[in-house]
């Protein structure tokens, strides 16, 4: 069987050449995540199915075994590929841990926020980062006003930095590509790497983080577990998660293969998985989030 180039490889090259400049870190990562997955079906198919090789079919599966070795060191050269362009992005986020406050800040919104807004945003700074200032006295009555130790100039201004260096994602930019009507989002990518890139994140030290990346790890697995070792499944799985060309429906997308899943396997859905405005979508907030911060004022 003469080597070309692997279909999923061909699929995800195709697919990136599509995106906006914008959109790559965080398909980059979500296709480390689906390649991990796809390499781990294949080598168990691939296991399987030479458990069951007889005299009569040893030469076709001799064949297609080497065949399928070569797709499997496609995958590898690709995955380290992916990995090592991702470790600077990782290595923003980790940075933001340090002596300034405001990083600091972000730092805890974006390790339990996978996706927000602007005002989702605004609102835990004045819940988190906030004091109350003696204002007047009417008569012997205090009279107090809640003020944020940041002024809201530097927390947009903190924002769009981190957009500029990948930290954080802009949906806004959607609407370059003629979109319209397209509400205010924002992706944390930091969220995103704790559910596609594995175990060793730093992220992935909280249990409900550990728990929702090792249950998406094992849905992706499953989808893409045939009964015969096949090597288009992660190009496959890369269409339905970024169908409509762009990133803006990524995690919808992603929601939706799981609730597939949990359906046809008759389990329930987990309750990392929410109803928002928009439709069903993963949410990385938990009740005792602030334990987790790093830094707190």
């Amino acid at each position: 069987m003469t080597k070309g180039k692997c279909e999923d490889i061909a699929v995800y090259e195709e697919l990136r050449s599509t995106l906006r400049q914008e959109d790559l870190v965080l398909y980059d990562t979500v296709s480390l995540g689906v390649f991990t997955e796809a390499y781990r079906a294949l080598k168990k198919a691939l296991h399987d199915e030479s458990m069951n090789v007889t005299a009569a079919n040893a030469d076709e599966f001799a064949d297609r075994a080497m065949y399928l070795h070569d797709a499997l060191k496609d995958y590898e050269r690709l995955l380290f590929t992916l990995d090592s362009g991702i470790q600077p992005n990782i290595s923003k986020f980790v940075d933001l841990e340090n002596d300034d406050v405001l990083d600091n800040a972000f730092s805890n919104f974006l390790k339990t926020n996978l996706t927000f807004t602007q005002k989702e945003l605004m609102a835990y700074f004045d819940e988190r980062y906030s004091e109350k200032t003696l204002l007047k006295y009417v008569g012997n009555v205090p009279i107090y006003k809640k003020r944020m130790l940041f002024d809201k100039k530097d927390i947009e201004s903190r924002l769009e930095g981190l957009i500029g260096d990948g930290v954080v994602l802009d949906m806004r930019a959607s609407e370059l590509k003629g979109k319209k009507g397209g509400k205010e989002k924002f992706i944390s990518m930091p969220a995103v790497y704790a559910v596609f890139t594995g175990p060793w994140n730093p992220l992935v030290v909280y249990p409900e983080v550990e728990y929702i990346a090792a249950e998406s790890s094992r849905v992706l697995r499953e989808l893409m577990i045939m009964e015969e070792a096949e090597t288009n499944q992660a190009g496959k799985m890369l269409k339905m998660l970024f169908k409509g060309g762009g990133a803006d429906g990524f995690i919808q997308n992603f929601t939706n293969i799981m609730l597939m899943y949990y359906e046809q396997m008759n389990e329930p859905k987990p309750d990392f998985i929410i109803e928002a405005s928009d439709g069903p979508t993963i949410a990385l907030t938990f009740p005792n989030s602030a334990f987790y911060e790093s830094v707190t004022v």
